[in-house]
């Protein structure tokens, strides 16, 4: 999914929707939720600025290691995939909170 987000396939409007949407999901994760984070401080459009801007705000969060390529790589996942797969996280996320 973070892949997706990153394909530029989106508009900036687009991916920010989806990454407002992400924001109630409970990352299990924790190199995903600082993926996460740098995207949605992210500007940037174009897929090679925004692969440097998410290296930097990745830096800037305190953590340099964390490896952003996997989320770089090309994605197949077109826009109503990837509405159905944040539906499905989303959903699963919140059931898992009202079980605990």
């Amino acid at each position: 999914m973070l892949a997706a987000l990153c394909s530029g396939s989106l508009t900036l409007t687009e991916r920010q929707s989806f990454l407002r949407r992400l924001g109630r999901y409970d990352w299990h994760s924790p190199d995903h939720r600082v993926i996460y984070t740098a995207l949605r401080r992210s500007r940037q459009l174009n897929r090679a600025e925004l692969r440097q801007d998410v290296i930097a705000e990745v830096t800037r969060l305190g953590f340099p290691d964390v490896d952003i390529t996997q989320i770089f790589v090309p994605c197949g996942l077109l826009k109503n995939d990837l509405v159905a797969l944040v539906d499905i996280l989303l959903s699963a996320s919140t059931e898992r909170r009202n079980t605990k």
